[in-house]
């Protein structure tokens, strides 16, 4: 005979809870509710959160839910990003009782999910490295940060999208209180790449980055794009306008935070700290490695999806 999988049941039925027969009033009573008639493989991030917060069915949903902090520590349930992650981490060591090795997996994710301070990071295309404008290397924060856009990539002969890898997605920080005002600034990536432009959407921008067997995206936010695009000349050739050119000095006094510019070669940016009003300057980097047999290394552009800040 078949042995039921326990996610196959629901919390009422592992622990011979009777259902809520009259209609809750409140949003964590009327979603608990609901939730404890799902079976456990039906649960969603938030219902899972939801009952975690409540200490209900710690022993069956402390699994699930480092199932998915494994695949990302800041999984958005539904307030905010690592709400998920911020919950477990609210529990009690005897919360833990009976899910040992949950705990030691969770204890490892907590470690992983830290921002770690460097001088550089080290990417399949290269070593990431900030540095002020005489070449001193600084350092910088990092954390793994996953956004859950979907991106993929065609593969022509299977004719299929394959979604790509998005377990390595990273975002820097740097303190704005660490640097200095009026003072040019460089986020970099130094390897034996292919480097170009990448995408662009209002006030983000990436490059992409493409070696034989991965492609990378390093994107920056671009705080001051709309005044720079107003400063900006038409450029003419033979009495017609052909593009525009950015002045050679800005007038700066209706920006904010820190003017921001791609580096020529596309493998990462320069910005002079404008004022204090940004508490911190952020990138962000992501790559996926070539493992559709059928496409090309620029098929992978899909990887600005996680660097559009």
């Amino acid at each position: 005979m078949k042995i039921m999988d326990i996610r196959e049941k629901s919390l009422n039925e592992i622990y011979g809870w009777e259902p809520v027969k009259t209609e809750p009033d409140t949003y964590v009573i009327r979603t608990a509710s609901r939730a404890m008639r799902l079976p456990l493989k039906d649960l969603s991030a938030e219902e899972i959160r939801l009952l975690i917060g409540q200490k209900v069915g710690l022993r069956y949903l402390l699994p699930l839910a480092i199932a998915i902090l494994q695949k990302n520590p800041l999984k958005q349930a539904s307030l905010f990003p690592g709400d998920l992650l911020e919950v477990c981490k609210r529990l009690n060591a005897s919360d833990w009782d009976g899910n040992s090795e949950e705990l030691r997996a969770f204890q490892d994710i907590l470690k992983a999910a830290e921002p770690k301070t460097v001088t550089e990071f080290e990417t399949p295309c290269g070593i990431l490295r900030f540095s002020d404008d005489s070449g001193n290397i600084l350092p910088f924060q990092i954390r793994q940060e996953i956004h859950e856009e979907s991106a993929s990539v065609y593969d022509n002969i299977a004719e299929e999208w394959m979604p790509l890898d998005a377990q390595n997605q990273y975002t820097v920080c740097i303190a704005a209180c660490s640097l200095t005002i009026g003072c040019e600034y460089v986020m970099r990536l130094y390897g034996d790449c292919n480097y170009a432009y990448g995408d662009s959407d209002e006030c983000a921008i990436a490059s992409l980055v493409t070696s034989e067997n991965v492609t990378l995206s390093l994107g920056a936010c671009d705080l001051n794009e709309d005044e720079k695009n107003r400063q900006a000349v038409p450029v003419t050739v033979n009495g017609e306008r052909t593009g525009w050119k950015y002045p050679d000095a800005f007038d700066t006094s209706e920006m904010r935070g820190y003017l921001l510019f791609v580096l020529p070669d596309w493998s990462g940016y320069r910005f002079r700290l404008l004022d204090d009003t940004e508490p911190e300057i952020r990138f962000r980097i992501a790559w996926a490695a070539h493992t559709a047999e059928h496409a090309a290394p620029d098929d992978y552009g899909a990887v600005t999806n996680w660097t559009i800040m």
